[in-house]
Parts: C-alpha cells; sequence; structure tokens
C-alpha cells in the first residue's frame, strides 16, 4: 500500500512530508556507512569462453593461444587429457593455465597433453560436436608441458607452457 503524505499534519510548522523526505535522505546516505574500520574489496573478474566460466578470481589468468604447427606428433583418435583436479585446496592462479585451442565456438579440436603427470585438468569447454574449444590446466610442478591440437590428422598447433 502506497504512502500518502498529503494527509499528514505539519510538525512544527514543517510538512510532514519534508520531515519524511530529509529521513529517507539520511536514511540511504548512512546505508553506506560503518562505524569499522573501511572494507576493501578486490574486484572479481569472470573469465569465460563460449559461455562456459573458465576462472573468478581478482587476477584473470591470461588466455594462450596455440603457435603453428611444427614436428607434431601423430593426430590421436580422442583427446589425451591428464586427470581431472580432484582435489583441495584450489590452485593458485600462477599454477592456472587457460589454453584457446579455437577462435569460434562451433568446431574444436582433438587435443594431447604431454607430459600427462605434470598437470591436472580443470574445466574444458566443448564444441557441440565434443572437440574441445578451450581448457584450463593446473600445473604441478615447474615441468614444461605440451599441448597439441588436431581436427581429424590435420594440425591446428601447439604450445609449451
Amino acid at each position: 500500500m502506497p504512502l500518502s503524505t498529503t494527509a499528514l499534519r505539519r510538525e512544527h510548522g514543517v510538512p510532514a512530508r519534508a520531515v519524511l523526505t530529509a529521513a529517507a535522505a539520511l536514511l540511504v546516505a548512512g546505508a553506506g556507512c560503518s562505524t569499522t574500520q573501511p572494507r576493501t574489496h578486490e574486484a572479481i573478474r569472470t573469465l569465460s569462453v563460449c559461455g562456459t566460466v573458465l576462472s573468478r578470481a581478482a587476477e584473470v589468468p591470461k588466455v594462450q593461444g596455440l603457435d603453428p604447427p611444427h614436428d607434431d606428433p601423430q593426430a590421436p583418435a580422442d583427446s589425451l587429457l591428464p586427470p581431472p583436479y580432484g582435489h583441495a585446496p584450489a590452485p593458485s592462479e600462477a599454477q592456472l593455465r587457460v589454453v584457446r585451442i579455437v577462435s569460434g565456438c562451433d568446431h574444436g579440436g582433438t587435443v594431447l597433453v604431454t607430459p600427462q603427470n605434470a598437470v591436472r585438468t580443470g574445466t574444458v569447454v566443448r564444441a557441440p560436436d565434443g572437440s574441445i574449444i578451450a581448457l584450463v590446466l593446473i600445473k604441478l610442478d615447474s615441468t614444461t608441458v605440451t599441448v597439441h591440437a588436431y581436427r581429424g590428422a590435420v594440425p591446428l598447433g601447439c604450445i609449451q607452457i
């Protein structure tokens, strides 16, 4: 039910509407005030690829694309990814690597990650046909990891992380 101030009486010569307006302004102005120490909030940024969220953090990991193919091993029939990352604590941002396999969202590639014991797989973004568009890898140590991508038997490229 809306509040009507037209029928309210005057208080000390001031219309009640003015009193309510002043009170509302003070309430709004004081809503953000606090007697405790000021809080600092880091901005949370979201990194998503083709509608799939890959990271929500203060620092979004850099998305790395593939370099042109060279000396690629034979294409696997299906993607060969490391095991999923499934234990706490959450990895630090320094451990996360986001690799974009293709620029579009309709068709991805088949992916080969080696060596598989040096990384774990985080979120994988897939195209409607099941091929991989992008993936998050969590490095377990300083070992250099190579990601190769193919479309059929044709190399799309590779990257070392």
